[in-house]
């Protein structure tokens, strides 16, 4: 197929309760106004077809380009004086693109427009034909934490999780009683995580830590009705870019919109992720 490189673009997620993690986060709650539906960040095209050949002109230039057979790169060919962005204009005329870089001069242009994958968020009422409506009226705390899990497993893999392992997390925290099996309490916050990490294969571990400045995730605990005593009713996971995913509501929204809790452990659940 024919193409011309004039038109070739380089393209350049009560006290007790509200400590370990069990509140009361379910139909009585309701997200800040400004919510929104989550959408997945945009994806972009790779770039680049297959091999194919233009002819070069211009001056006492000529030769051609081609693309690779990745179908990803396209090698200009520096003898091409054409005079399109990615041809280098010299005096020299003819001259073949090659395939390999760094042969003959050749300039390799890289694609490095990638597809983005998307973490899979989970949300508590999916739970609710496993473990009971009760569980997954109650399950924030519980979902935020895997919705972390989900996140480190997308960074380190590239792939989203399914709904299989999505089941099979919750389910080894369950098991090991970290997370109360009827009222979802998160018994232990370090121990579910790595419950949940262990089940969906990821190979580091994660660590509570009480300085929020050293987590890499983060679960947000929220007094949704401004009650005085500052427990927390409600959690949501931050997902970056100072917002958050609402497991109930299964919507995104600003992290400065919430209303925090201020007794129990405060208003963040923290935790570090060491690889191995």
């Amino acid at each position: 197929m024919k193409f011309n490189l004039n038109d070739f673009l380089e393209l350049d997620t009560t006290a007790l309760l509200a400590v370990n993690g069990g509140s009361d986060c379910g139909g009585g709650y309701s997200p800040p106004s400004n919510s929104s539906p989550s959408n997945g960040g945009p994806s972009t095209p790779h770039g680049g077809g297959g091999s194919g050949s233009v002819s070069g002109g211009g001056g006492s230039g000529g030769g051609y380009c081609s693309g690779a057979s990745d179908g990803k790169t396209i090698y200009a060919n520096t003898y091409y004086k054409g005079g399109g962005k990615n041809s280098i204009s010299t005096n020299a005329g003819g001259g073949a693109c090659g395939t390999i870089p760094g042969k003959n001069g050749l300039q390799a242009i890289p694609d490095t427009a990638e597809e983005k994958t998307e973490p899979a968020y989970a949300n508590q009422r999916d739970f609710s034909p496993i473990y009971g409506d009760n569980f997954g009226n109650e399950a924030c705390a519980a979902t935020s934490l895997l919705n972390e899990i989900s996140e480190q497993y997308t960074a380190e893999t590239g792939k989203a999780l399914t709904q299989e392992q999505i089941t099979s997390a919750m389910d080894a925290a369950v098991a090991s009683g970290n997370i109360d099996s009827t009222k979802a309490y998160v018994n232990s916050w370090e121990g579910a995580a790595n419950d949940m990490a262990s089940a969906v294969g990821l190979e580091g571990s994660f660590t509570y830590t009480y300085n929020p400045s050293e987590a890499t995730a983060t679960i947000y605990a929220v007094n949704t009705d401004s009650n005085e005593y500052g427990y927390a009713k409600h959690f949501v996971n931050g997902i970056g870019n100072g917002q958050y995913y609402d497991p109930w509501s299964g919507q995104t929204g600003n992290i400065s919109d919430l209303e925090f809790a201020t007794s129990g452990l405060g208003n963040t659940r923290d935790l570090v992720y060491t690889q191995r």
